[in-house]
């Protein structure tokens, strides 16, 4: 990618992250002002599952005009424990509306040597394929595991698939699978580029193995560099544990690492939360 193309899609990124932020957290704040009806609720939804592709959207033009640049990783120690679940718990909204089971197995696995931004991009985006591609109430594994100096992160769906003819052009940059196109399943033929660009500027490879209508597997293998930690131990984790309230029945994870909540927008929802509670109060009364 030229210097200048690079540099304008950076801009472009950054100056429209501010504004999608503020529309989300308004569009959030619709929820929480008052009961809405069914046809508001899907309304309010569909807004906002926009704003999260466009969210998805960016961070990946973000991260391509790094990697294209000559902007220098920067390599430290990395938890890809913490990574996955820093990704499951931007995911939970999804995982719960699709009613998907996502099953995470640590075998040992704790740190890698590499650019911590650029690894968290990898996982969120074979996640997001993962969640995508699949079928309302089906089923994602993740797993971890080291061997001798390597670490392999596996993400693995039963979902729609990949057709035989599209798996040599998969990691291509644009390029749409046929089952994606078909299921009109939104993308931009970003993710999988970007993540194989990641992973060959950590010295790793990447493969992937699927069947149309059986699902798919990408792995990742990484050189770890560093000494794994005294306490690697397996660590298995079965999603759902807790489910969100009006969730009651539905198979997905409810994440256990709280986002937070320090922009204006969000002071505001739960400023507008405390005065419409208050007000009920002073009704009841």
């Amino acid at each position: 990618m030229a210097t200048e193309t690079t540099h304008l899609v950076r801009t472009v990124a950054h100056d429209l992250k501010s504004p999608l932020g503020a529309v989300k957290g308004y569009i959030d704040l619709i929820r929480h002002t008052g009961p809405l009806n069914e046809r508001q609720q899907h309304f309010v939804q569909r807004a906002l599952d926009g704003m999260t592709y466009m969210e998805h959207l960016i961070a990946n033009l973000l991260t391509l005009s790094r990697v294209s640049g000559e902007t220098p990783l920067e390599f430290g120690e990395c938890d890809l424990h913490m990574l996955v679940r820093e990704a499951l718990d931007l995911a939970e909204s999804q995982v719960l509306r699709r009613h998907l089971t996502v099953h995470f197995e640590n075998n040992g696995v704790t740190t890698v040597a590499g650019d911590q931004r650029l690894l968290a991009q990898v996982v969120h985006n074979l996640l997001n394929n993962a969640i995508k591609y699949n079928r309302d109430g089906g089923d994602v594994w993740i797993s971890l595991s080291r061997e001798r100096e390597v670490v392999r992160l596996s993400v693995r769906d039963n979902g729609i698939g990949i057709a035989a003819a599209d798996l040599p052009h998969i990691f291509e940059q644009f390029y749409r699978s046929t089952a994606g196109v078909e299921h009109q399943v939104e993308g931009s033929g970003l993710g999988l580029a970007i993540v194989k660009t990641i992973v060959q500027q950590h010295q790793g490879q990447i493969h992937v193995e699927s069947q149309l209508g059986q699902g798919s597997i990408f792995t990742v293998v990484l050189p770890r560099h560093t000494r794994p930690s005294e306490e690697s131990e397996t660590r298995s984790f079965d999603y759902p544990a807790r489910y969100s309230e009006g969730h009651e029945g539905a198979h997905g994870l409810r994440a256990e690492m709280a986002s937070e909540e320090s922009d204006s927008v969000n002071d505001n929802l739960q400023e507008s939360h405390h005065d419409s509670t208050s007000d009920s109060r002073n009704d009841s009364k």
